[in-house]
């Protein structure tokens, strides 16, 4: 993307991620990554849980975890990181669900995530 180049926001939507399941009746929203098939990953901190939405914004699968969740990242049209107090978590994505992969372990808290090539 240029630098010097203007982006206009044509359409503005809401839309609640609260879910049955939630313990908290609000959502700590710290990250959001949209996948190549139109599907929205929500970290919800409050509710320490990873949310899977469709294209119409129905939840499809959720993944509990026992941290605090910061952000996260797309690694792969399949996969994202998220980072949870010391360590980082990938998760893919197979047949509509949300699959814990493997863990690495930081010697810090991780608050922030990028990903480059």
């Amino acid at each position: 993307m240029n630098p010097n180049q203007v982006l206009t926001v044509k359409t503005k939507s809401k839309y609640n991620v609260n879910i049955s399941s939630d313990t908290n009746k609000t959502c700590s929203i710290k990250g959001t990554c949209s996948l190549p098939n139109g599907h929205v990953i929500v970290v919800d901190n409050d509710n320490k849980t990873i949310k899977l939405f469709d294209k119409q914004y129905k939840l499809v699968s959720q993944c509990n975890m026992s941290g605090r969740l910061c952000d996260i990242c797309q690694i792969s049209s399949s996969e994202v990181a998220v980072t949870v107090d010391r360590y980082v978590q990938f998760i893919s994505v197979r047949n509509r669900q949300l699959i814990t992969r493997r863990k690495f372990q930081l010697a810090h808290d991780a608050v922030g995530i990028a990903h480059h090539h």
